[in-house]
């Protein structure tokens, strides 16, 4: 009986061996020769690195990579899988931890893209279209997942020439359903663009391939992010932003299909460029932000990203010396569309402005500025528009003279164009002492960074009396004296 006690407990412990090898020892070999390198294969990767994976009863562990050797699109330098030998057996997964992970990507225009070709075509769903019927195309898992956590990650994105840093950390919760493949899962993503913090949460339908996120940010600092914006010199901004959004998306591909947000800037904002300054009129007694509304849908039908950007702007005081100029509840509105690495856009500018000091007084009630938008692919923005004054007029007190019905229509550009034609301004009426004196008519021009003034002033005293002037000055050398003109016919 001792005997066959003992044979038996040599069996068990045999076994126990056995199993324990097998598990430690060959099912890792296993999992690195063939189970991996079978799923990469099915899912389209074609250049990827892993290091063999260690097995225990509660967990396993390993790393991998994704693409070359020297640059991999994707690494993971640690991941760590959790679970427990009885729900192993019912194909559930406690958590798994991916730590030190590296995200390459690269933008052009409006597209993102790997920097793996194989892993684009999943991200872009090209390859399970090549692979798996359109019907049959369902992200299913082979166990469930009830968490995986990515720790010390940082998106890596080349941009104009730059590589632009992204540290974050997010967290999936993958909800438990009787049947597999599970319906959803939830995620908290936290990213830290030049170390502020910006939190996205979401769902994401797994059935449907669909998803929807919330994203919100407090007190940014947009002057952290001058490395990575190119500022014009001697321009300056002091405020915090706080951002609020929401979207919904598809995947395989991704698709942006509805969003909305909100950026909202501190009350006390201020915007500098030299001595010019620009901030809110009565921002101690009235603490509202300066808010920036976006929003926008994708057309199914046509592939199109329709979007529209609204402001919410108080009234402004634009400050240089003694002068200050109140900017009294401007009206911005813009709408665009986006596909196929194309952006179009047209947006309005409404005003009204109102300046006085010791020695003089301007009112333009009426300021519209309208500007098209455009980029295609790795071009640069196009801006091309016209503003329109009309209405306003101009008092000098030491001269006592007044200037009524002051109107001007000239084109504009982004770094004025040649190929604009001339603008119009002038004035109906100039009087001094309620003596009306004549009024003036001319043109505005451009050619390359030099303005050109033209103008004749017609007499009310002396009719068909004109007396003509040109005035210019240059954009690119402000050190370059301005050019005056006058030209007064003779009297006879």
């Amino acid at each position: 009986m001792l005997k066959q006690t003992f044979r038996l407990i040599l069996v068990l412990v045999l076994l126990i061996t056995s199993c324990w090898m097998v598990l430690t020892l060959f099912l890792p070999l296993y999992l690195h020769s063939s189970l991996f390198p079978g799923l990469a294969k099915k899912i389209g990767l074609e250049q990827y690195q892993m290091t063999p994976p260690r097995i225990g009863s509660s967990g396993l562990s390993g790393g991998f990579a994704i693409g070359s050797k020297t640059s991999p699109a994707l690494q993971v330098s640690s991941f760590d899988v959790d679970y427990s030998l009885p729900d192993l057996f019912s194909k559930k997964i406690e958590k798994v931890t991916l730590s030190g992970v590296e995200l390459r990507v690269t933008v052009e225009g409006n597209t993102i893209s790997f920097d793996e070709a194989s892993l684009q075509k999943i991200f872009t769903g090209s390859a399970q279209k090549e692979a798996v019927p359109q019907e049959t195309k369902k992200l299913t898992l082979p166990v469930a997942i009830e968490k995986l956590s990515i720790q010390q990650a940082t998106l890596i994105t080349t941009f104009s020439g730059k590589k632009i840093r992204l540290p974050f950390e997010a967290e999936f919760f993958i909800a438990e359903t009787d049947s597999p493949p599970p319906a959803a899962l939830t995620f908290t993503l936290k990213m830290y663009p030049q170390g502020q913090q910006v939190n996205v949460s979401g769902t994401v339908n797994l059935a449907e391939l669909a998803g929807n996120l919330h994203l919100s940010a407090t007190d940014i600092d947009p002057a952290d992010f001058s490395g990575l914006i190119k500022i014009p010199a001697h321009l300056a901004m002091e405020t915090e932003v706080d951002l609020t959004g929401d979207a919904e998306f598809g995947l395989s591909p991704f698709t942006l299909k509805k969003f909305h947000g909100t950026a909202s800037f501190s009350a006390g904002s201020s915007l500098q460029y030299k001595d010019l300054m620009f901030q809110k009129a009565d921002a101690k007694s009235d603490p509202s932000p300066l808010a920036v509304l976006l929003s926008g849908f994708r057309d199914e039908k046509s592939g199109k990203t329709q979007f529209n950007a609204k402001s919410s702007i108080p009234h402004l005081v634009a400050q240089s010396g003694k002068t200050t100029v109140d900017i009294m509840a401007p009206v911005f509105e813009l709408y665009g569309t986006m596909a196929d690495g194309k952006v179009t856009a047209d947006c309005s500018l409404r005003l009204a402005i109102k300046t006085e000091d010791e020695n003089f007084s301007a009112a333009a009630p009426n300021v519209r500025i309208n500007a098209k938008i455009s980029k295609k692919g790795g071009e640069q923005f196009q801006l091309t528009g016209n503003t329109k004054i009309s209405a306003a007029s101009f008092t000098h007190y030491g001269s006592k003279i007044e200037a009524e019905g002051v109107h001007a229509d000239f084109p504009m550009a982004l770094l004025f164009s040649n190929q604009l034609g001339a603008g119009k301004f002038g004035c109906n009426k100039i009087s001094r002492m309620d003596v009306d004196l004549g009024e003036i008519k001319g043109e505005i021009s451009s050619k390359k960074e030099k303005i050109k003034f033209s103008a004749d002033f017609l007499s009310a005293f002396l009719p068909g009396f004109t007396a003509s002037s040109t005035f210019s000055f240059s954009l690119a050398s402000p050190a370059e004296h301005p050019l005056l003109s006058v030209t007064i016919p003779p009297c006879h």
